[in-house]
């Protein structure tokens, strides 16, 4: 887990997340530049539990892709390796 690098960002968050904290604006970056941010499971539960439980001096965020792309949406290798039932698990939460 990353300590979120920043004051006030949650210290649980997955390696795959990291969240600054800039004034009133977190900015949670999703750090899988090499999968082009793709949404395993991992990155999906680290983005669901953040915003479950923000930082308090956040007034708004800012969802930022590290590298060339936003996100390639979800990583189908991860499917694979967690099955297909996971994947849509995860996707209706």
């Amino acid at each position: 887990m990353s300590d979120g690098n920043g004051a006030g960002a949650p210290g649980w968050l997955p390696d795959s997340l990291s969240c600054t904290l800039m004034d009133q604006v977190a900015v949670l970056r999703l750090c899988r530049p090499a999968k082009r941010n793709a949404l395993n499971i991992e990155l999906i539960d680290g983005i669901r539990r953040f915003f479950d439980d923000p930082p308090a001096a956040a007034r708004a965020v800012v969802l930022h892709g590290e590298g060339e792309h936003f996100s390639a949406g979800l990583d189908l290798s991860d499917i694979r390796e967690h099955g297909a039932s996971d994947g849509v698990f995860h996707s209706r939460r």
